[in-house]
């Protein structure tokens, strides 16, 4: 089982439990660059791109590369974000939810070493969904 499925299967519990949807995305008829989750609760809606990675780098100046994060993937979200849509990338490194919205999620997996990597996440662990769209709702 991949990690990326983990991070669903350990995801997907938590956010059933809110008055909304979430749905994973799978298919082999969806579009390049498709995001893995679509949500909406609260009057919030939006992507998720689900990435994993076992450890941080060994060396902590090293950037911390994501390397399944296409290029399809990017240009998808920053479309998608520069037309006023929530995005948001979940990054699980050694059963740890990293999440980054926006700007950072198109770029996240490109610049940031470890500290940067971490200070840039817009949130860390499983409930930070709930407390995006908390923070977002209409």
């Amino acid at each position: 089982m991949t990690q990326e499925r983990n991070l669903w299967l350990r995801l997907a519990p938590i956010y059933k439990v809110f008055d909304g949807v979430i749905q994973r995305i799978e298919s082999a008829t969806t579009a390049a660059g498709i995001p893995d989750v679509y949500f909406v609760a609260q009057g919030v809606q939006g992507w998720v791109e689900l990435k994993a990675r076992k450890s941080f780098p060994i060396q902590e100046r090293t950037i911390v590369r994501l390397p399944t994060y296409t290029e399809h993937q990017r240009r998808w979200l920053a479309r998608a974000w520069n037309q006023g849509a929530h995005v948001l990338v979940a990054v699980d490194i050694a059963g740890e939810s990293y999440w980054f919205e926006g700007a950072q999620a198109v770029v996240v997996g490109t610049r940031w070493d470890t500290a940067d990597f971490v200070d840039n996440a817009y949130g860390i662990g499983d409930g930070t969904l709930d407390k995006y769209i908390k923070e977002h709702r209409a």
